[in-house]
This record gives structure tokens, C-alpha cells and sequence, in this order.
């Protein structure tokens, strides 16, 4: 594709040079916890007993919280996947 100089954005405001990047309340409280979860992760480093159901270990406390936290995340993630599929079918 060539460039001939014009443009799509209106004003000369190339991507990148407008306002920038602006996040929404829910980006910053989801940043919140994350480094919250990072710390709280972070200060639980002793050894505990993990009993699963045909299984029993033991584990550093960290991996898991680190792998309790990233099995929410995934949950989350598909029903809010759902919840948007849901949303926009019904448009």
C-alpha cells in the first residue's frame, strides 16, 4: 500500500499522538488487586500441605495461591466471555 501523505485521522492526529492512552475505572481496579494479589503472593513463601482430591503434596504457599489466582482469572475470564457473547446476541 503506498502512502501518498493523506490521511484517515482527522486534524493530523496520527495514532499515538492524540490524548493517549486512558484507563477506564474498571482497568484501574483491576490493576489494584492484581499488584495486591503480586504482593500478598509474594509475602507467603513457607511450605504447606496441599490435599487434592485423589492426591496430597506440599507445596510452597505461593505456586498455591499463584495457581489458585490464575484458575479464577480463567474462570472470569470465559463467563465474562459468556456474559458478552450473551449481551450482544440479544441486540
Amino acid at each position: 500500500m503506498l502512502n501518498d501523505g493523506r490521511s484517515d485521522h482527522p486534524d493530523g492526529d496520527f495514532a499515538g499522538q492524540g490524548e493517549g492512552f486512558r484507563p477506564t475505572g474498571r482497568q484501574i481496579v483491576g490493576a489494584v488487586v492484581a499488584i495486591a494479589l503480586l504482593v500478598f503472593i509474594a509475602a507467603n513463601n513457607q511450605t504447606t500441605d496441599v490435599s487434592f482430591v485423589f492426591f496430597n503434596t506440599s507445596l510452597p504457599l505461593w505456586a498455591v495461591l499463584a495457581v489458585t489466582a490464575l484458575l479464577a482469572f480463567g474462570v472470569g475470564m470465559l463467563f465474562g466471555s459468556r456474559r458478552t457473547k450473551r449481551k450482544y446476541t440479544r441486540d
